[in-house]
């Protein structure tokens, strides 16, 4: 298999948020997503705090609900996408199982040119055990020398915007978003590793209207996620820039 660009995305919609930047370059290279927490819960599993809060009839249903929703949201980049059966953190019940998802990361690996992760900003569980399953699926693979990045969690790394990303934007308000973005990385251990400066990913307009169709794919989660919200007032937040770090080597 020719080399490929591997986004891993720990829940059904994480890339799009995220990442967009690099399932855009689907046009030009191969771009494989792998989305981790896709596993439909038994018929009788009760419904999560999540299902609750977004009115879900059952945490099965809701699932195969958001399925079609991420299939219809892929169908807007030219990449192929791959699911593993991993519960939802809100269906488990118990934390990931780092070494076995790393396991099932490692093919995937195999022929990658570059490694996309999430870095965990917002604490999520989910989010840092499919970075750090990533991280161990890289050093296992190759002796760790897939080019490796996380990317910057959306929604919870903008609430307060992206703060002044180009040179003619000023930042609004009193709150010094670099400084608080430091702070999250350290919260969620991203800090401890080799990160090497961050990388703003600027989309054109094609692209952010590309990412903004996929966005409005996702109905079950557009408004418990605020993304209307933010589309309202801040839309470069969600369609114009996007945020990366390197790991060095």
């Amino acid at each position: 298999m020719s080399s490929h660009i591997l986004v891993v995305s720990p829940h059904l919609d994480d890339a799009v948020l995220s990442a967009a930047a690099q399932l855009c370059r689907g046009d030009d290279e191969q771009v494989r997503v792998v989305t981790v927490c896709a596993g439909v819960p038994a018929a009788d599993a009760p419904p999560g705090l999540w299902d609750v809060i977004t009115r879900a009839a059952s945490a099965a249903a809701r699932v195969e609900e958001r399925l079609r929703e991420d299939d219809g949201a892929m169908s807007h980049f030219a990449c192929s996408t791959e699911r593993l059966g991993e519960l939802d953190g809100q269906h488990r019940g118990e934390p990931l199982d780092i070494t076995a998802v790393a396991e099932q990361l490692i093919p995937f690996l195999a022929d990658a040119s570059e490694v996309w992760l999430p870095s965990g900003i917002g604490g999520h569980l989910d989010h840092r055990s499919v970075r750090d399953a990533g991280l161990l699926a890289r050093e296992k693979s190759a002796g760790g020398e897939v080019p490796a990045h996380l990317y910057a969690d959306v929604p919870y790394s903008i609430p307060y915007g992206w703060g002044n990303v180009a040179p003619d934007r000023e930042t609004a308000g009193s709150v010094d978003v670099e400084a608080w973005r430091q702070w999250q990385l350290g919260r969620c251990g991203a800090s401890e590793l080799p990160l090497g400066e961050p990388r703003w990913h600027e989309l054109d307009e094609a692209s952010g209207e590309r990412k903004l169709r996929a966005l409005n794919e996702y109905a079950t989660q557009t408004e418990v996620l605020s993304l209307d919200r933010i589309l309202r007032c801040d839309p470069d937040s969600l369609l114009r820039y996007e945020l990366s770090w390197p790991l060095r080597p």
